[in-house]
């Protein structure tokens, strides 16, 4: 079972080989499944402080980014898709004990070979890093649950097309794969650490109004599938676990 390691990135050349290639060498990854995608003007950049990696000068936007990943790749690719600044990916052992995944490669095989047996085309990690929520979960579920775009896999059968935006691209998507597949395979006892609200994402008022304005559009189009929660600075869409 063959699989590729995408990683969208942006003004973090300096962050992610600190962060998400460190926890991939970690996990024992090859260099040779791994692709970095930045934008033209940074290429040179990554490849300084990315050497030995493969360096693809890509296009801007976060959802855009992720099309021309799909685009690049051939059809069926399985590829695995890991944001920039992942510092470790583990498994809960109890309510509160962990144990670092020192070979990823066994668990991308595993979790592409489940996809393929289930005849679906994606697959999650618990989206919270939280050992507790995450122990006292089913190890693997299949009804609509959330897919954090942040670690998830997919094969790449070019069949799904994102309209809301960078904002809350991951909860369209999770819809959208189920309603074409009424399944979301999950793997609960697989979880990561990431700063999901670093400098320069939700941090930014601009962005807080536009994921919240994204939640309202995305609840109206969807309202069976996820619901509106208000958090202390923005309004976030919910998916509806069923």
């Amino acid at each position: 079972m063959d699989y590729v390691v995408a990683i969208p990135s942006y003004k973090r050349s300096d962050q992610i080989a600190k962060k998400t290639l460190n926890t991939l060498q970690e996990g024992n990854v090859s260099l040779d499944k791994i692709y970095i995608f930045v934008i033209p003007e940074e290429e040179e950049l990554y490849e300084k402080n990315c050497p030995g990696y493969q360096i693809i000068p890509g296009v801007l936007g976060l959802v855009n980014q992720r099309k021309f990943i799909q685009d690049y790749f051939p059809l069926d690719t399985n590829i695995v898709f890991m944001d920039d600044d992942i510092t470790q990916i583990y498994r809960p052992t109890s309510n509160n004990t962990k144990a670092v995944i020192d070979y990823l490669p066994s668990f991308f095989i595993k979790a592409f070979s489940q996809m393929d047996f289930r005849n679906l085309s994606i697959w999650g990690v618990y989206p919270v890093d939280n050992i507790m929520f995450a122990f006292n979960n089913p190890r693997i579920s299949l009804d609509l649950r959330y897919i954090v775009g942040a670690f998830y896999g997919i094969k790449n059968t070019k069949s799904i097309t994102l309209n809301y935006g960078d904002a809350l691209e991951d909860r369209e998507r999770t819809i959208l794969y189920y309603i074409k597949e009424r399944q979301t395979l999950r793997f609960n006892y697989i979880c990561f650490k990431t700063k999901y609200f670093g400098k320069g994402g939700l941090q930014s008022p601009d962005r807080l109004q536009k994921h919240s304005e994204s939640s309202s559009q995305i609840v109206k189009k969807y309202p069976e599938f996820c619901r509106l929660k208000q958090k202390k600075k923005y309004i976030d869409c919910v998916i509806k676990s069923r």
